[in-house]
């Protein structure tokens, strides 16, 4: 399962400590708040099977981000992260 974090969490989730008793609970609390939270704004379409070619596309080519499909109905406005075939977006 992924871990969606927002930037006010990244210090408590990147801890270097054994999680225990109360800390265990309250990590686990704001893992499923903050990783609920940014669901809800995640979106995604199908983009071009290029993008999963890390040898031979272009990274700077905008045409990687351009959906194959239409757009989900009430979907959050993107920014991207590439992910094996999909676009990942959060705003």
């Amino acid at each position: 399962m992924s871990a969606f974090l927002t930037p006010d969490t990244w210090d408590a989730w990147l801890t270097p400590e054994k999680l225990t008793g109360d800390r265990k609970a309250e990590t686990l609390a704001m893992l499923e708040h903050t990783s609920s939270d940014v669901a809800s704004t995640i979106r995604e379409h199908i983009v071009d099977r290029k993008v999963s070619n890390s040898r031979t596309v272009d990274p700077t080519d905008p045409s990687l981000l351009e959906s194959l499909s239409p757009e989900i109905p009430g979907s959050a406005p993107a920014r991207e992260c590439r992910v094996s075939g999909f676009l990942v977006a959060h705003p």
